[in-house]
């Protein structure tokens, strides 16, 4: 996350990035991230044991990826 986006979308994703590591995010919590040898890949999960994992370049990349990954995941369910 290099590039600031137009209406702050990167600090705005670097604040749920930072609200995922400090206390979770819409009722998930990291599990990890593991370093692979074509970037990072990071795992999170709900209370009812639900994994989700996404993989990016840079650990920030891959929580973004997972982070959007939750967002489709919940907005999907409400649906």
């Amino acid at each position: 996350m290099s590039e600031i986006y137009e209406d702050g979308r990167a600090s705005s994703l670097q604040e749920r990035i930072n609200l995922l590591h400090d206390q979770g995010y819409r009722g998930f919590s990291p599990l990890g991230s593991k370093k692979k040898w074509d970037g990072v890949k990071v795992s999170v999960v709900d209370k009812h044991g639900k994994e989700l994992t996404a993989e990016g370049e840079t650990q920030d990349e891959a929580y973004e990826n997972v982070i959007e990954l939750i967002d489709y995941t919940l907005d999907d369910v409400d649906r």
